[in-house]
């Protein structure tokens, strides 16, 4: 990893709700979570509780700092397991970690990971050029049309926006490690093997 974070200029996407913003050899912390993981009405509630917050925004830290709390609201919600739950089958989390370990080293150095009942999160290094809408596209492609097959299912798997968030320093990385590998325990979970 390199020792300096945020090093190279960063690039701006936007292809629904959330901005996504990239960086060559960008160390990341992506959440990808389940496509009936939140009612309807949980989701346009948070959506709003943010847009209300950001309204009240003067800076651009203000805005960083409200989208940190709104990801923690998510992941709050998140951990109360609604939904099918579909990664609960260790067959489909497997399936998932599989997936997640398949190119590091190649296209990412994976740092770690907690497949949740009905979410993921993952820490990342995206390796030279590689877009992380690439990676992530390719563990989401992958295991939705794998897991549908495994299930005996169709439709939608996955949420199709994803939250990810550049890792700025050391600290704050060894904190985001320590916040996905507590997140079985924090959730419940006991004995939950999909976690690294």
């Amino acid at each position: 990893m390199p020792s300096k974070f945020l090093t190279h200029p960063v690039t701006v996407r936007n292809r629904g709700r959330l901005p996504h913003f990239e960086q060559p050899d960008a160390v990341y912390f992506i959440t990808f979570r389940l496509a009936d993981s939140l009612p309807r009405h949980v989701a346009a509630s948070l959506r709003e509780e943010r847009l209300a917050l950001l309204r009240h925004a003067r800076t651009a830290a203000d805005r960083i700092e409200i989208q940190r709390a709104f990801f923690l609201r998510v992941d709050e919600e998140l951990d109360q397991c609604r939904g099918e739950c579909h990664l609960r089958d260790p067959r489909v989390a497997q399936l998932v970690v599989d997936a997640l370990r398949h190119f590091d080293g190649d296209r990412y150095r994976l740092i770690s990971y907690s497949v949740m009942p009905n979410h993921v999160h993952v820490i990342a290094q995206a390796l030279g050029a590689q877009s992380l809408a690439r990676i992530v596209h390719s563990w989401k492609s992958y295991t939705s049309n794998e897991a549908n097959a495994l299930l005996g299912r169709a439709g939608a798997f996955w949420q199709e926006e994803s939250f990810d968030h550049i890792v700025r320093d050391e600290e704050e990385l060894a904190r985001t490690i320590e916040y996905v590998r507590a997140n079985p325990a924090k959730a419940g979970l006991k004995g939950w093997r999909f976690v690294f």
